[in-house]
């Protein structure tokens, strides 16, 4: 029974999540991939704004989300016989991201609890924030320090629409949210095929599948469960379709980029440094290049303040301005600095994220600790997590950097050509990345409240996975033009990082870390085992609340998630070994 009951959770979690959306997205002038890597957003959006309602009105949640969810999936369905939805490439397309999907959730199931580096809190903080909108809980409820308005509410508003509909334990809210936090290879696979040059790649998912799960930070990102990925997710989207209507002169397009930002606004607040370089780019392009354009730009600004305001109205009313637009981290943390603290925050993050260091506080925070593989694990979650090199993977970076090394006299050179049509240079779609990489880095760092070297992980997510996409372009270039052992080389270095950012924390926390395995950490009177106190405060924090991970529920299938997630390495190196080869066309 408990694959059925596995499988049935997996499966609903997946079509809830993909069935409303494609609908509705079937109404749009794209694709069919295109279609369906955006109906997951726009299910979102529907469960965002019905579960608000009903949560705002008090209305009965279950019967109201389920009946929502089964009229759109017999609408489905019906256009689906009528042979008006769905075609073999969108099939190939979809059943790919729902093994992804299957594989990752299967990963879920292999972790006791979350733990690595000082990740702490946030995972239980965002089940607690969708319980608040499932159960109701008091306005002044507190979530460690904080109230409410501290964090934007879209994903928690998502995942409890699907808590009124699969259920409300952690392991439903571990299978919901890693939904929401994978959706970024959807975007990843759109920049890869339309603007980095991969569009003739046969099996393009099947290879960014196998990147994505040899990506310590994504699958950190994907399993740890939190909000900052599905707000990448957003951002990304967003991207995708302003350099769409950019592209084609598709006005629609841009409107529905600035649902996507005001999305990812509302889901996390980092977004705020991503939306204000496409709206300066938006604003040059009105402007200066394509004249007359002024009423499209309100409107996409109204988009954006429209949606965002039905979070914020709701916050004013019952918590008050302060509370709504003050009470975060990146105000109160930084309101008392000077001038200087604040330059000294900014170098030092920029430092220690974009240059592969590793402080040298937190060198001295693993010291004591006895066990060698603990050191490794905390060293590679610090690197794969935390540095912006890591979280690409230090391969692709790599591969990324000797690209542009080689290439950048030639860019530079096109770039300072002096002639008429100088601004349409910036109007092409490699100039929009460059102004956009480079305009969002001291927007989000400016916002970014403490002084720390974490900020890979939680506000440049979005820069990771469109410079992860370009490392994939750049991979299959370098696959077509380096000799045959080269390319064993990169391989194994990718298996190797993979090694240790993603299979060495499944060890680490079902045995060293683990106290119902290691008897060093269950018996106080044995307690000679140095590790950093915020891994045993992850496993209280399970343990105190009664909470019940995959880990814990599906306890009979942990072989079978095993033999998944291995299976799923296997072919995935074959994959890789296979394209780098050329055997799949290009």
């Amino acid at each position: 029974m408990d694959y059925i009951h596995f499988l049935f959770l997996v499966l609903q979690v997946f079509l809830m999540g993909f069935i409303p959306g494609r609908v509705l997205t079937n109404l749009l002038p794209y694709d069919k991939e295109i279609k369906a890597a955006a109906s997951f957003a726009v299910s979102f959006f529907i469960y965002y704004l019905v579960g608000f309602l009903t949560y705002i009105f008090k209305l009965p949640a279950s019967p109201i989300h389920l009946g929502l969810f089964l009229t759109f999936l017999i609408i489905f369905f019906l256009k689906v016989f009528q042979g008006k939805l769905l075609n073999k490439n969108e099939l190939g397309f979809v059943g790919i991201y729902f093994l992804l999907f299957l594989v990752v959730v299967s990963l879920q199931g292999l972790l006791p609890f979350y733990a690595g580096g000082f990740w702490y809190f946030d995972w239980f903080e965002h089940y607690q924030r969708s319980l608040f909108f499932t159960r109701h809980l008091p306005l002044n409820f507190q979530f460690g320090p904080y109230l409410l308005t501290a964090r934007p509410p879209f994903f928690n508003i998502v995942v409890s629409f699907y808590q009124s509909v699969i259920g409300r334990e952690f392991y439903h809210y571990q299978i919901i949210a890693t939904l929401l936090n994978l959706c970024i290879a959807l975007p990843v696979y759109l920049f890869c095929r339309d603007y980095f040059g991969l569009k003739k790649l046969k099996n393009l998912m099947l290879l960014i599948s196998a990147l994505i799960l040899f990506n310590p930070a994504i699958m950190q990102q994907a399993t740890f469960t939190w909000t900052k990925s599905l707000s990448a997710y957003f951002i990304l989207l967003a991207l995708f379709f302003y350099l769409f209507a950019r592209d084609k002169n598709h006005q629609p397009s841009s409107y529905l980029s600035s649902l996507l930002l005001a999305g990812g606004f509302i889901t996390h607040y980092s977004s705020l440094g991503y939306i204000i370089p496409v709206f300066l780019d938006y604003i040059l392009m009105t402007f200066l290049i394509f004249k007359k354009r002024l009423l499209p730009l309100i409107i996409s600004i109204f988009i954006i303040v429209s949606i965002s305001f039905t979070w914020f109205g709701f916050a004013i009313r019952n918590y008050g301005l302060y509370n709504t637009f003050l009470g975060n981290t990146s105000y109160e943390w930084t309101k008392n600095m000077t001038f200087s603290n604040r330059l000294e925050k900014d170098i030092t993050n920029f430092t220690y994220t974009f240059l592969p260091l590793i402080s040298g506080s937190f060198l001295n925070y693993i010291k004591p600790q006895t066990s060698f593989l603990v050191k490794i694990f905390d060293l590679s979650t610090y690197f794969y997590f935390d540095t912006f090199p890591g979280s690409i993977t230090l391969t692709l970076y790599a591969l990324i950097v000797l690209y542009v090394l080689l290439n950048l006299k030639k860019w530079l050179i096109n770039l300072l050509k002096i002639n008429k049509n100088f601004l349409r240079i910036f109007s092409g779609s490699k100039y929009f990345f460059v102004f956009f990489i480079v305009g969002s880095i001291p927007f989000n760092l400016i916002v970014y409240p403490a002084l720390t070297n974490v900020t890979a992980s939680i506000i440049f997510f979005p820069l990771t996975l469109l410079l992860f996409s370009y490392g994939i372009s750049r991979l299959i270039y370098f696959g077509k033009h380096l000799p045959k052992f080269i390319l064993v080389i990169i391989t194994s270095t990718i298996i190797l990082e993979a090694i240790l950012g993603v299979i060495l924390r499944v060890f680490v926390l079902q045995t060293e870390l683990n106290p119902n395995f290691n008897y060093k950490l269950k018996n106080p009177l044995l307690y000679h085992y140095q590790t950093l106190p915020v891994h045993m405060d992850n496993w209280n924090l399970k343990i105190n609340n009664n909470l019940i991970f995959l880990y814990d529920r599906f306890p009979s299938l942990k072989p079978t998630f095993l033999v998944l997630v291995f299976s799923a390495w296997v072919f995935s190196f074959f994959i890789l070994k296979k394209i780098l080869r050329g055997k799949s066309g290009n």
